[in-house]
């Protein structure tokens, strides 16, 4: 398979949408990279579920990420524990 990928310069777009997001989710997407550093420092190999009640991992962790936009969700431990719950119901025992 071959394939070409052009990039083009956006000139004055406006970035603010995106910025609003990442300030609002970047504390949780830390807490998933978090997670995901405990989980590979645990074990030595790492078996994932491609769905969770049919469910994709990465809308799981989308859907959360746009509940904390919506409802200005900024509770830690919630947010701590969201990722750990998500990312260990993915993992295959």
């Amino acid at each position: 398979e071959t394939g070409l990928n052009r990039y083009e310069r956006i000139k004055n777009f406006d970035f603010s949408e995106g910025q609003k997001y990442w300030e609002a989710t970047k504390g949780y997407w830390s807490s998933v990279r978090k997670e995901w550093s405990n989980v590979i420092a645990k074990n030595k190999v790492i078996k994932v579920k491609t769905d969770n009640y049919g469910k994709k991992m990465y809308q799981s962790h989308f859907d959360f990420a746009q509940q904390i936009v919506d409802k200005n969700q900024t509770k830690k431990s919630d947010i701590d524990q969201h990722a750990k719950t998500t990312i260990n119901s993915f993992l295959k025992k």
